[in-house]
């Protein structure tokens, strides 16, 4: 690994692990990056994923440390998703990713207008048990699938769910769904990788990068106003959706 792509990589890290542990769609661009370093794509994807589970290790930890990690919710809501995230790493043996870009798109255009227009999404009058809205399950389940799959973008998908159908703010929702992402990648990560190689070095670079990122992004998470989560998020989803519509 060259200098410069070593600087680029750990770069694009730090700023994948904070979007993504604040937001999401991180691998929108670091994905490329891989791509550009030599990787097929088919490698990147699986590559990916181990900057992705460094971060959300990071993220979790840093959210515990501040006192703002629901236990209880993530275990429970751990289960739909990683039994999603499964069947979805399972597919990639037999579906061309390309099937799955229009898809992405798609979802993260409705999420994006969705809070933008129903202020529910991002500005949740009241919070449910989990409990008392089991649809989160297959909705969960759902969006797992995504995630085993490609992983682009699914915080966005995850904090969706979390408010619409549960009522969490943006603070308790990304507290959440660093969890689940952690908890689907141990999942994902080995499967991907029998498709293809995983380049252990780049993925361990970015990964570091990440785990920095998430750690700003957790004390930026947990002392921010709704009102600026909420304008960071729509921002970084509007940039997220023109890259993915670009790519």
């Amino acid at each position: 690994m060259s200098i410069t792509n070593f600087v680029l990589l750990l770069l694009a890290g730090c700023v994948a692990g904070f979007l993504n542990t604040l937001a999401g769609g991180g691998s929108l661009l670091t994905l490329p990056l891989f791509v550009m370093t030599g990787l097929t794509w088919e490698s990147a994807n699986a590559t990916s994923r181990v900057a992705v589970l460094l971060q959300s290790a990071s993220a979790v930890w840093g959210f515990y440390r501040q006192e703002r990690f629901p236990w209880r919710d993530a275990l429970v809501l751990a289960i739909p998703s990683t039994l999603g995230a499964l069947v979805g790493a399972l597919l990639t043996h037999l579906t061309d990713a390309a099937v799955f870009e229009p898809v992405a798109v798609t979802l993260l255009v409705g999420v994006g207008l969705a809070m933008l227009l129903v202020p529910k999404f991002t500005r949740p009058a009241l919070a449910y048990e989990v409990s008392e809205r089991p649809i989160v399950h297959p909705l969960l389940f759902a969006v797992g699938v995504y995630a085993g799959f490609i992983q682009a973008g699914v915080g966005y998908l995850l904090l969706a769910v979390f408010a619409a159908v549960l009522g969490r703010d943006l603070a308790s929702g990304n507290a959440i769904k660093v969890a689940l992402v952690l908890v689907f990648t141990v999942v994902a990560l080995p499967i991907l990788g029998l498709d293809a190689p995983i380049d252990w070095g780049a993925g361990l670079v970015v990964g570091g990068g990440s785990m920095v990122g998430a750690q700003l992004a957790v004390r930026f998470a947990v002392r921010a106003s709704p009102t600026m989560l909420r304008l960071v998020l729509v921002g970084t989803l509007v940039v997220v959706i023109v890259a993915a519509i670009a790519s």
